[in-house]
Order: C-alpha cells, then structure tokens, then sequence
C-alpha cells in the first residue's frame, strides 16, 4: 500500500478494532472480518482488499476508494461510537521550580495595573484540566456543493480560554495514559458549553468563505432567471397592447401568474444557495496535565489580594486567569477596595464644563486618529462641581465630537481604557467586556485586517437625555464605513452608549433593519466573545445572534447581567426560556420583528406560555419601558 491509501488503511484499523485480522500483501492487504461486522456490512468474511484502481483491475480484489460505501459505513460507525476518555499526561519527576523564578514569570505574563505579584505560599503539585473536543463540521453552500472538515478545540477548564495552537498541537503529542480520575459535572458542562462557542465560531467564518466562493454563480442564475421572466412580460405587455377587452383580461392573469411563479421561482434559486453547516461531534477527552501551584498575592501597597497560580510543566508556562470579581479575560488591576480588572474597576474621566459658545451645530470636520507614539500627555483629572449646570447646545455638540475622536483613538492604539468612555450597564459598555479595544471596530464591521485612519463626526443634540454623533472612519485602504454614536452627559461626562455600523440618525428606541449592512461581519457573525457569557448568555449567542444582530445581543445582555438576583432567576425558569424572554423583551421595545412571544418561543423550542411567565418575572426585577430599554 501506498502513503496516500488514506481510506484503506483508515478501514483495515476499523476492522482490526472490531476484532477482525488484516495482513499486508505489498498492494493490497487480506481482511478476515468477524460475523458481525460481516453480515453487518454485507460483505464475505474474507476479502482481498486494495486503494490502487489497477491491483484492482487485474487481481480482483474491492477497491476501496474515496466515496465507497463501505468506508462510509465505517466511518459512520467510528463517529457515532466517539472517542471519549480521560487521560492522564505523564512527565519525568523534577524537584519543584524556584519560587523566586515562578514569580518573575507571573509578573512577566499577568502585568497587574497598580499592583505587583509577590509569591508567599510553598510551590505543590496538582493537576490542571484540558478539554479536546473534536468535531465532523459538514458545509452546505448550494444544493450540488458540499464539504466535510476536521474541526478541534482545546480549551482550559479553569478559565475556559482556548489554548494557542502551538500548546494544543504539543500536549496532543505527549505521551499520556487512561485515567480512572471522576469527572467534575457542573465544570465539564461549562466547558462543554464554551468548546461549543469557539467550533461554532469557526464554522460559522468558514461558511462564510465557502457561501462566498457560489456568490457570483448565485447571482449569475438569478439573472437568467429575471432575463426570463422580463422578456416573458415583455411579450405579454406587448400583445395585450393591441388586444381586445375580453383578450387583455386574460393577458392580465396571465402576466400575474407569471410574476407569481417569477417570484416562486427566484426564492427556490436563493434556497438552493442557502448556505448551511452542521456540526458533529466525534471526540471528547479530557487531559489532567500536571501543574506547579504556587499561592502568591497582588500587592499594592499594604492592600494584599490573595490568588493561586498554575504552571502548566509540559507547556512551561501559567494557565490563564480570569478577573476574580467579573471572570473578564482583561488585565488585572488592584483597586483601592478588590483585585478586579480593566473592565469592571474602569472609571470614567470626568472633566471640566468647557466655556460657553455661541455654535449650536457642528460642521463635519475630519480628526485623524493619532497613534499611541502622538498622543498629547492626558491632563490631569479634574473634578466637576457637585451642582452641574444644564449644557449649552453648542457645548453639547462640542463633547460629542471630543467623545468620537477619544473613541476612535482607543480603538487605533488598541488601550484597555476604552470602558472609561462608555456609560456603566450600557449596550457600549458590553461591548467592550465582550470584545475588549476592538469593540468599536466590530461594532461598526471593520474588518479584521483594516485600521482606522481617520473620522468625521457630527454631533446632534437631542430631545431628551440622549445624543447623536453621526459619522464616517477611513481605513487605510481608503474605504469608509459609516457609524453612529449614541450617548448620554453625566454630570459634566461624555459617555457612549451604543454604537451602530450607520450614520442614519433614528430614534435610540428604535433599530430598524434597513439602517443595517446584511453582509456586515459585525452585525451577525461577530468573533468569539473573549469572556464567559454564562449558560443565558451562551443560549443567546447562539441562536439570537444570527437572526437578529449584535446591537440586540448586548442589549440583552446588558440587561441580563444588571440583574441584582441572578441566581433567583435562574432556579425559577429554564435557561432557554429565560433566553427567550429576553429577547421578546428587548425586539419588542426596539420595534423588531420577530418580538412576538411565538416567535421566541419557536426559536428558542420551548412552551410559549413559559416564556410568558419569564418575561413577566424579569420584567417585574428590570422594569423596561420606551426610557430604559435595557
């Protein structure tokens, strides 16, 4: 047999595994198959079997080939069995590291703002767990076109952050053995849940790129079909033209029924090119890889936060960790009062009232976004007076154009302090948690490879509290994407609280579909999120992303997450009933379609009178109205 016999040498393992003999014979190889497996698969207990059409051709021995029914049959089998297990990954017996060295490494991979690590405990040995889970992902594009591919994910139980590919490719090649060790349910579960997140994710690109590749043919056969159907009414407009009475009436039917099957006949067209995937699990393990824990404390100044570190010995480096307080995978910061991180210890810069002016609007003016190297030295932070003093509309307008050029200078230099300029439990806010410093840019569908270059605002002020800073950002390709700014004065503030990939000014209770790109990556196929959503969060992502866009999730999440009483919710009502109570509550204040409880509930697969009693529980605890619609 040849390197390449991928497929036989895949079915003479299936038949060894099932108890079955194989023996080699240069070309080909004999196969003595038990009774089961023979009667189950329909072929003699002995066979000769090849990969090459030619030892085929002339010895008469099964070819078996790419697309033969019997390694479909097998393969099938293989998948449905899966491969789950526990393994223990074995390393040489080493004295424990240097403690003093294990700290300079924590420093080195945990920067903490305000703070510094400093390891107190004694370094003991434990065991840290990493799920595998590999996947089948079919892809459907069109009706003739179809693949298959490998998909696998390895992720860190503790933190449910996925490893580098260069980590999970090393500990797949450790040498490991079964482990009889229990599994814990409710972390396992978690973690399920978030391996499920990042092979969905990667579908769902991968999708993209295929459905990309019958683009053209798409809209070439839509064409042929409208060319049809034009010059058909073209004739019958025509003809009707020099008919009788009696003649047009029939013509006129005629030309509805054509418009009628035109119309029939262009949705089978898009169906046909509706692409697709669906995602089959196959394997499931679980590595208790060996870690050195070392219990160190995040100082600043006599303030100690205790925390416990892992070091994973086969990777030579600290497993993840998240914020202790908000399980954000952000940069610690030790605050005054606990050890958080850069999303839930930010605070907002609070400024000066600038002077008064005569302007009340603002031209459009274009403000390059300055890289970090050109940023001017931050002023120092200067308190407002306890009683503020009602706005100008000119100042108004002037702290809007401020706010988008301070948001577009974050988002160039990638600073962590972006959540400074957003409003707390606000849609902005959100997405910063979710997203980090790319926030804005996924928010207004930059793709990965662009970088801002400069913006154009201008600023609106607003019937009530809420203001509107419409706008365009160049990359450096040259190609503009349009966006808008809702946002809100506290106290003398600027603070984001939403922004949307349109510069088409509505009300901020509304978000109509028409202001939206569909082919916005943004808008309903955004990356991963970098942070634990939670088992409503994940039930979210997941099925209300795709339908009805990003600015609905964070708002559902934003409203979620403001829960005083999460845990009293959560024992009371299924997790995807919660999910889709959430969502009718906020589409319907939105004016979305799609907001009707049957709806949801069909989306969702649940018994619409439970979502009834969901939506009344959290209405009753969240207190939305047409003035808080999250």
């Amino acid at each position: 047999m040849t390197g390449g016999d991928f497929g036989l040498r895949f079915w003479l393992r299936y038949v060894e595994a099932e108890g079955g003999l194989t023996e080699h014979r240069g070309d080909s190889a004999l196969a003595v198959l038990p009774s089961a497996l023979s009667s189950r698969h329909e072929l003699p207990e002995e066979l000769v079997v090849t990969g090459d059409p030619d030892v085929a051709r002339e010895d008469g021995a099964t070819l078996l080939a790419a697309g033969h029914p019997v390694l479909a049959r097998a393969a099938d089998d293989v998948l449905s069995a899966g491969d789950v297990g526990r393994v223990a990954i074995s390393v040489p017996v080493t004295r424990p590291p240097d403690k003093t060295d294990l700290q300079d490494r924590a420093r080195d991979q945990f920067p903490v703002d305000h703070g510094k690590i400093e390891a107190t405990g004694t370094v003991t040995k434990g065991v840290r767990s990493v799920l595998r889970v590999g996947a089948l992902v079919s892809y459907t594009v069109s009706a003739e076109d179809h693949y298959q591919e490998r998909v696998e994910c390895f992720l860190d139980m503790a933190s449910l952050c996925e490893l580098p590919e260069a980590d999970a490719v090393r500990l797949a090649a450790l040498p490991h053995a079964a482990s009889e060790k229990s599994y814990d349910a409710d972390g396992l579960t978690a973690a399920l849940g978030a391996a499920h997140g990042v092979i969905g994710s990667r579908a769902e690109q991968r999708q993209a790129v295929l459905a990309g590749q019958v683009t053209e043919v798409l809209e070439a056969e839509l064409g042929r079909a409208e060319a049809y159907y034009r010059d058909v009414l073209a004739t019958i407009d025509s003809r009707r033209a020099n008919s009788t009475a009696e003649r047009r009436e029939l013509l006129d039917a005629r030309a509805e029924a054509t418009r009628d099957e035109r119309a029939r006949r262009l949705a089978e067209i898009r169906e046909k090119y509706q692409p697709a995937h669906a995602i089959r699990p196959y394997r499931l393990h679980v590595y208790d890889v060996p870690v050195w824990r070392v219990p160190v404390d995040v100082r600043r100044g006599d303030r100690r936060y205790p925390v416990t570190l892992e070091w994973l010995i086969p990777l030579s480096r600290f497993g993840e960790l998240r914020c202790p307080y908000c399980a954000a995978s952000e940069p610690l910061v030790a605050g005054k009062t606990r050890l958080g991180c850069t999303s839930c210890l930010a605070k907002p810069v609070v400024e000066a009232v600038p002077p008064p002016e005569p302007k009340a609007s603002s031209p459009v003016r274009a403000q390059p976004v300055r890289p970090a190297e050109a940023a001017p030295k931050r002023e120092p932070k200067r308190l407002a007076s306890p009683a503020a003093v009602p706005l100008a509309p000119a100042k108004i307008v002037k702290s809007g154009d401020k706010l988008s050029e301070k948001m577009w200078e974050a988002a160039v230099n990638h600073d962590r302090r972006l959540s400074r300029l957003c409003a707390p439990d606000s849609p902005a806010a959100t997405a910063v948690k979710l997203f980090g410093s790319d926030a804005v840019p996924i928010a207004v569908g930059l793709p990965d490879t662009a970088t801002p270059l400069a913006s154009s605002s201008r600023t609106e002020v607003g019937q009530a509290s809420v203001h509107t800073t419409r706008g365009v950002v160049e990359d450096t390709s040259g190609r503009q994407y349009p966006f808008l700014m809702w946002w809100r004065i506290d106290g003398a503030t600027a603070l984001l609280e939403e922004v949307h990939p349109f510069d088409q000014a509505t009300d901020p209770a509304r978000l109509p579909l028409w202001g939206y790109r569909t082919d916005s990556r943004a808008l309903f196929n955004p990356p991963r999120p970098r942070v634990h959503l939670g088992p409503v969060g994940e039930a979210l992502w997941r099925t209300s992303v795709r339908t009805h866009g990003l600015p609905i999730l964070l708002r559902c999440l934003t409203a979620w997450w403001r829960l005083p009483d999460e845990p009293a919710v959560t024992s009371a009502h299924p997790v995807p009933v919660l999910a889709a109570a959430l969502v009718r509550m906020i589409c319907y204040r939105a004016g979305r379609p799609g907001s009707r409880y049957a709806d949801v509930a069909d989306a969702y697969r649940v018994d619409e009178e439970a979502v009834r009693a969901a939506n009344s529980d959290l209405q009753a605890r969240l207190n939305l109205s047409q003035s808080k619609l999250w």
